[in-house]
């Protein structure tokens, strides 16, 4: 299926839309680091904003001080995801 050609307009209203999504999901993920935001806060983000709720759950808890790649996956395993 190929893609259909977007305008100049159409790509930077695109663009414009990506940015703000990935600077939701950054700044979610360092209030969330410095505790500024509880896991349910995040959840409840998630819930109204669809950008947020696209952030991958490993993501999120790999923002946290000593959790890696490793960690996470355990913490998602014991979680049940």
């Amino acid at each position: 299926m190929a893609l259909k050609e977007l305008s100049a307009a159409e790509r930077e209203a695109a663009r414009s839309k990506a940015l703000q999504a990935r600077t939701a999901r950054a700044d979610l993920k360092e209030s969330f680091r410095s505790g500024k935001s509880s896991l349910e806060s995040v959840f409840a983000a998630a819930d109204e904003d669809a950008a947020i709720g696209r952030m991958r759950t490993v993501d999120l808890l790999q923002t946290l001080q000593g959790v890696g790649e490793v960690r996470a996956g355990k913490i998602m395993e014991s979680c049940g995801f």
